[in-house]
């Protein structure tokens, strides 16, 4: 994040994400990834943010309320690669609740 913020090369910007990108997907906390995701967007590393958001849904962290309305993925929005992971959030998000709706009865 300080390579993002304090005005990095480009070049320098790059290697950092490279460095701690595996990092990243080996968190076994998929919270975690959404929100290195919503850092990366804010860094406009779009494509590290959008595998990572893609990697938080798929582990169960739906957040779809959190995809629409987190300022953090401004850059992300109305691109094709996000309006998809925004379906397959609402699809986690419908899966959980009927499960816990047959789980209640």
């Amino acid at each position: 994040m300080i390579a993002c913020f304090d005005k990095s090369s480009p070049a320098e910007l790059d290697q950092q994400v490279r460095a701690a990108t595996p990092g990243f997907f080996a968190d076994p906390d998929v919270e975690n990834r959404y929100w290195n995701a919503a850092l990366m967007a804010t860094c406009r590393k779009q494509d590290v943010a959008l595998r990572l958001l893609k990697s938080a849904i798929e582990g169960h962290y739906c957040a779809y309320a959190a995809l629409q309305t987190d300022s953090l993925l401004v850059t992300l929005r109305g691109t094709p690669e996000f309006n998809k992971l925004l379906s397959a959030a609402k699809e986690c998000e419908n899966s959980f609740l009927s499960e816990r709706a047959q789980v209640s009865h």
